[in-house]
C-alpha cells in the first residue's frame, strides 16, 4: 500500500498525541449541549409524530414556537 500523497490533518494528529491536564478544558466542547440543543422541543415533535401515523391529533406546545402565527396565515388563505 502507498500512503497517501497529501500531508494528514492537523485534527487528525492530534488524536494520537496524550492528554495533559494543562492543555484540555475540564468539560470537552462537544459535550456542552445544554446551551444549544432544546431536547424538551425534539421530544415532543417526536412524540406528535409517532403519534400522527397512529392517527392521533397531539396538541403540543413549547416557548417560541409559530403556531399561532400560522394558524392565523392559514386562516387568511397564505400558503407557506
Amino acid at each position: 500500500m502507498k500512503p497517501w500523497p497529501t500531508p494528514v490533518p492537523e485534527h487528525v494528529r492530534a488524536r494520537r498525541l496524550p492528554l495533559r491536564g494543562e492543555d484540555t478544558a475540564l468539560i470537552r466542547p462537544y459535550a456542552l449541549a445544554d446551551d444549544t440543543l432544546e431536547f424538551g422541543i425534539i421530544r415532543e415533535r417526536r412524540t406528535a409524530a409517532v403519534l400522527a401515523t397512529l392517527g392521533v391529533d397531539y396538541p403540543y406546545e413549547y416557548a417560541g414556537n409559530h403556531f399561532e402565527a400560522l394558524a392565523a396565515l392559514t386562516a387568511a388563505g397564505v400558503t407557506v
